[in-house]
């Protein structure tokens, strides 16, 4: 890449943050969970570096990644230490930009742009775009839709041009057209694009995982805590298809969870204890257009993907299977009847059915809630109001163990009672606690795990490590 004093005709800013858990993507923070949340941003900020590394070298021009939240050191290690870090400077983002542009223009360009990290629809050719029309315009803009902008470009510099604008506000594009006005700036504007940072938003970001991994149809979304004893039968019944990715959210096991799904060939995400969150945090780095919910102590039918075919000529906004239980004692059999009966009749079906929709139907609810228990049952309920369920005659098979353990009679009373309590709204919900685990606590998983895996990405924070292999 180019040098920071090299003269170009272009030069290109990136504006990004550290993937900080916790610091970044807040507004995404109680879906995703604060790891969630910086495992997306670090993989935006992943794909504008491959989108302005294409553009670089196609138009020879220069790129500088303007960062906040972290070091360069920092920086490097997670990007690569083949760009020119810079750390952004000024109170508010206004000021940032200013420096930015008064800075490049300084190294004797004649075309400043800068781009955000948070629109993945940006590429080499909207960047081009851009570049042209400062041939016959001062200043182009590219709008977002939450009233912003994703892209500023100007041939030449007056700080005023950042002054006096309401950031963060749906104002913003508006405001910025009116100081080009008045400076009889003028203004060229591109086509208007999504910025990725609220729930419903984030399909923008699957549109784009779609493009670049078009055969991913179903994604298979387990969500683990400590069960090294079911998760590799639970994988094999998926089994491996073109078509089919698997992602294990796990929530901080201590046992042999993560390296026996890493084993298999899953892709795995850790992210803090919540089962709720813990499936948002996998959705939400999903490739399919169709989600499927599996516990990881059921296991899936040979034919599954025939059976979720079958529910996409229905018409339902949902679907999951019928459910049978790997204990055939009597209770067990009688319990399986009657979840298969609620579910038919009552329109309820539990998550250990293996809950399957779209995704937009998904992103419509906005996942999951984070809820103690019956994070299930809540959701479900929810995508009623979108249309009916549809239960399939095909069964899944899950583990009794929580009957066995606590009694079949005592279990489906607490369920029931559960049952209740839930729709009284009476459930309280999970706080989203950042992992508390000390470093050699740490290290100690990582060695119960396996160790580091071949291709696995670590970054190493304050107050903890965020992953994703």
């Amino acid at each position: 890449m180019s040098a920071a004093g090299e003269a170009r005709s272009t030069r290109l800013s990136i504006f990004t943050r550290f993937p900080l858990p916790g610091q970044t993507k807040t507004r995404l923070i109680p879906y995703l969970g604060p790891e969630g949340a910086a495992t997306l941003q670090r993989r935006m900020t992943r794909h504008m570096l491959k989108v302005a590394q294409v553009w670089q070298r196609e138009q020879s021009a220069a790129c500088d990644v303007w960062f906040t939240g972290g070091t360069c050191e920092q920086m490097k290690e997670t990007f690569g230490d083949h760009w020119n870090y810079r750390c952004q400077e000024g109170e508010d983002l206004g000021c940032r930009l200013a420096r930015a542009v008064e800075w490049a223009f300084a190294q004797g360009s004649r075309h400043v742009l800068c781009v955000g990290s948070d629109c993945p629809e940006v590429s080499p050719e909207l960047l081009q775009e851009a570049d042209a029309a400062l041939e016959h315009s001062d200043v182009v803009l590219g709008p977002a839709h939450d009233g912003g902008y994703y892209l500023i470009g100007m041939r030449r510099f007056d700080r005023r041009l950042f002054e006096g604008i309401s950031w963060g506000s749906s104002e913003v594009l508006s405001q910025t057209r009116a100081r080009a006005a008045s400076l009889r700036w003028r203004v060229a504007q591109l086509k208007r694009l999504t910025d990725v940072d609220t729930w419903q938003t984030l399909a923008a970001w699957h549109r784009r995982c779609r493009l670049e991994e078009s055969s991913i149809v179903y994604s298979v979304i387990v969500p683990a805590y400590n069960e090294a004893a079911f998760i590799e039968r639970t994988l094999k019944s998926v089994g491996r298809h073109g078509d089919t990715e698997v992602i294990v959210a796990d929530g901080g096991s201590s046992d042999k969870t993560v390296a026996l799904a890493r084993r298999w060939g899953a892709r795995v995400v850790e992210t803090p204890r919540g089962r709720g969150m813990q499936m948002n945090c996998g959705a939400a780095l999903a490739s399919g257009d169709v989600l499927l919910f599996l516990h990881a102590d059921t296991r899936l039918p040979k034919d599954w993907r025939a059976v979720v075919e079958m529910w996409k000529r229905t018409g339902r906004a949902g679907g999951a299977f019928s459910v049978k239980y790997d204990e055939q004692s009597r209770g067990m059999r009688w319990v399986a009847w009657g979840a298969n009966l609620r579910s038919r009749w009552l329109q309820l079906p539990y998550g250990d059915q293996c809950l399957f929709m779209r995704r937009e139907t998904f992103g419509e609810l906005e996942g999951f809630r984070d809820l103690v228990v019956m994070e299930d049952l809540d959701f479900v309920r929810r995508l009623r109001k979108l249309g009916r369920w549809w239960i399939a005659d095909t069964a899944v098979t899950t583990s009794a163990r929580r009957y066995l353990e606590a009694g079949v009679v005592r279990t489906v009373w607490r369920h029931q009672w559960w049952l209740v309590t839930s729709r009284r709204r009476c459930v309280p919900h999970l706080r989203s606690e950042p992992d508390a685990q000390s470093e050699p606590e740490r290290n100690a998983r990582q060695k119960r795990n396996g160790g580091d895996d071949e291709g696995e990405r670590q970054i190493e924070l304050a107050d903890g490590r965020a992953r994703i292999g």
